[in-house]
């Protein structure tokens, strides 16, 4: 099959919901500190004047749900290691 795509801006577009975020430091180890966060997203489009049949409608370009999570260990003040996941 062909696969299609194409690209077109957007008049207006707004985006609302909750992000929620946590860290923990020295839980399992002195110098191991732990980064969470996720975020909950409704873009939605406002104005279209190339395709008016989109607003109301969710917008592609910003994902719907956004998660966090690090883990970063401190040798020294000034020298740190990090290691991280994002969805």
């Amino acid at each position: 099959g062909i696969t299609t795509t194409f690209t077109q801006n957007v008049g207006r577009v707004r985006t609302r919901g909750v992000e929620l975020a946590g860290r923990s430091a020295g839980w399992l180890a002195r110098n191991l500190s732990l980064d969470a966060s996720v975020a909950f997203n409704r873009p939605e489009i406002l104005e279209n004047p190339t395709l008016p049949a989109a607003v109301g409608k969710y917008w592609v370009r910003v994902p719907r749900v956004r998660a966090k999570l690090a883990a970063t260990y401190e040798w020294t003040p000034t020298l740190t290691t990090q290691i991280g996941w994002r969805y």
